[in-house]
């Protein structure tokens, strides 16, 4: 659906937003900002009304009991910014008075009211600073802690907040490449000490705003890092508020200076939806990411070498080095393998279901072969039935490689125990997906954990911005 057309261009650093109101005062109203343009939805996006309102660029929004509340930059005739605020759209206030100007506010609703953070100026170094509403009124902005010294390079760098209940989590991106969260339980009046949420190394810097989402227990960040391959990553991760952190999880890769815009992520019960820009033209791209697929947050330990093979062919744990045999008489192993995109099905040519299954994985590799996909079809037949094998293949035309398994040396390392079973490892050599079950065709978690495994998102959610 348009929202809105024949728009101005954004300033640089800019970006659209939508925000959802629902409060005592504003029930489930949808706005959205694009451009000089702001509309409001009552009916969850199916019709949209312009409001009439003067260019609000880089605005956030929350609600506030009364009202739907947004928070804007506003430059003084003396050059410098305060922070303004005002319900949608009558009046305004003055929240902050040294704001950084050309950076993004960032807002959310609490149980206490609304929370927004900002990027403060002065003659002291950058930092973030916290205003909220409370009792009706507005408190003055406190800074918050261990934000400070803040680079010129990453000084137009977004914060980012979001609220649940009287949790709130501001994350950011320091200027020292690192990107770093921080916790309040009670809707933003304090917050404890920075979270290290990610640190750039030789491989690898953090870079650009991250985005954020929160649950009751954990939030969930997401952020961009730049490789000496010249290649984006998208990385997302789990944190806690008593410092517990998850391995990131890298759910994208991106061609050198691919990335065109701000990334976004938006959760709803069990699902998860990350969202950036690429490409000339801008064109927003979405991914769903399985939660079950993103490590849980733990205490951080030292990082320990991770061995060859780490368990019983689990989804999260590593894959053996064990070797086979080829169909054409070569050594094969999923070593071989490493740093590209796996799906890996073990079956055997007295199985039914497994012959049934071919012509989906023959589908499957012929769709993401320019992707990148791996497809590779393990067989368990025992030693007299290689020509078997090779005739089946042959007939059935086969265009992946064949691996002859027939002592179950693999097949018993990832403990399979039943036929068929297919695996999805990602490029670190990482399981994300095992069934026990044949494959149906068109499964949409298969072709989900498949765009995650090869970094690619899906066709049919490419939408212009």
């Amino acid at each position: 659906m348009t929202v809105a057309e024949g728009l101005a261009s954004p300033l640089p650093g800019d970006s659209s937003s939508l925000a959802l109101i629902e409060t005592q005062g504003v029930r489930r109203t949808l706005l959205a900002r694009t451009g000089e343009v702001l509309s409001h939805s009552g009916d969850g996006g199916l019709t949209w009304s312009r409001l009439p309102a003067p260019p609000l660029a880089f605005a956030s929004f929350a609600g506030a009991d009364d009202a739907a509340w947004v928070f804007w930059p506003k430059l003084r005739t003396d050059g410098t910014t305060e922070l303004h605020g005002s319900p949608v759209m009558t009046g305004e206030a003055v929240l902050a008075s040294a704001v950084a100007p050309g950076v993004p506010s960032s807002a959310a609703t609490t149980w206490d009211g609304p929370v927004v953070v900002f990027r403060s100026s002065g003659s002291q170094p950058a930092s973030l600073a916290v205003v909220r509403r409370e009792a009706g009124r507005w408190l003055p902005p406190v800074p918050l802690e261990g934000s400070a010294a803040l680079s010129e390079d990453e000084i137009e760098s977004a914060p980012r907040l979001a609220a649940w209940h009287r949790e709130v989590v501001v994350a950011w991106h320091a200027g020292n490449g690192q990107v770093l969260a921080a916790f309040s339980a009670d809707s933003g009046r304090s917050f404890g000490k920075p979270i290290e949420v990610a640190a750039g190394d030789p491989k690898s810097r953090p870079e650009g705003s991250p985005a954020l989402a929160i649950t009751e227990s954990e939030a969930l960040v997401l952020w961009s890092s730049a490789g000496t391959d010249g290649a984006t990553r998208l990385s997302l991760a789990r944190v806690r508020p008593e410092g517990q952190l998850g391995d990131p999880l890298e759910v994208m890769r991106l061609e050198p200076r691919a990335l065109a815009g701000e990334l976004g992520m938006a959760l709803a019960g069990d699902r998860l939806v990350v969202a950036w820009q690429e490409g000339e033209p801008p064109q927003v791209r979405l991914l769903e990411v399985p939660l079950e697929l993103l490590p849980a947050a733990r205490e951080r330990k030292p990082q320990q070498p991770v061995p060859a093979y780490s368990g019983h062919g689990r989804v999260g744990e590593s894959v053996p080095a064990t070797e086979v045999m080829s169909l054409e008489g070569e050594r094969a192993s999923l070593a071989q393998l490493r740093g590209q995109p796996l799906l890996l099905n073990f079956w055997a040519t007295w199985c039914q279901p497994c012959l049934a299954e071919m012509a989906e994985l023959t589908n499957l590799a012929s769709r993401y072969a320019q992707a990148g996909l791996v497809v590779v079809a393990a067989s368990v037949d025992d030693p007299a039935a290689r020509e078997r094998v090779a005739r089946f293949t042959k007939e059935r035309q086969l265009p992946f490689p064949i691996w002859l398994d027939p002592e179950t040396r693999l097949a018993g390392d990832l403990r399979v125990q039943t036929l068929p079973v297919t695996f999805v490892i990602d490029r670190q050599g990482r399981i994300l997906w095992r069934q026990d079950e044949p494959v149906q065709p068109n499964d949409p978690k298969l072709e989900t954990i498949l765009r995650l495994a090869i970094g690619s998102p899906a066709a049919d959610t490419t939408a212009a911005p």
